[in-house]
């Protein structure tokens, strides 16, 4: 499991470092709204990059904000080897697996988040077992196309 990139809204806080209490290798990055944009879904790739082992090549699975949709981004994944795969708009809440882990632990909801230290809230939610069953529950490792069923996909096809 990779540490997490944290997007914060400007302005960058100027009395603490909101990395204080993170995962080892956490980082962080700033925009106008604190939303994704292809700069810092750029800077995503080399932070993924940096903490996706060494075999190659290695699949990252991102859903589909414009802000993921850049051809600069894309080449600069080809370069590092990392293979990018858009989950449909419509399907993301079905097939993203991280996505499905925090809704598998509703009963280890975090209450008053800005009082914990990242790394605990971290660690509450993405257990190496429940990142596993994420992944199996949608279907992508290993492979399971009866993973989701007909009826929860149809919402996704419209």
């Amino acid at each position: 499991m990779m540490p997490p990139l944290f997007v914060f809204p400007d302005p960058k806080p100027g009395g603490y470092n909101p990395l204080t209490g993170s995962t080892e290798g956490s980082d962080i990055a700033y925009t106008k709204k604190g939303w994704m944009n292809a700069l810092t879904f750029s800077k995503f790739i080399d932070h993924f990059d940096k903490h996706a082992g060494t075999e190659r090549p290695v699949t990252l699975l991102f859903d589909s904000v414009s802000s993921h949709i850049d051809i600069s981004v894309f080449t600069i994944a080809k370069l590092k080897e990392i293979e990018l795969h858009r989950i449909d708009p419509n399907a993301t809440q079905l097939m993203q697996p991280l996505d499905k882990a925090e809704k598998t632990q509703g009963e280890a909801q975090i209450e008053n988040t800005s009082q914990k230290k990242l790394t605990e809230a971290f660690l509450l939610f993405y257990k190496p077992p429940t990142v596993i069953n994420a992944f199996k529950s949608s279907g992508i490792y290993p492979v399971d196309s009866s993973a989701i069923s007909s009826e929860a996909l149809k919402p996704a096809l419209l």
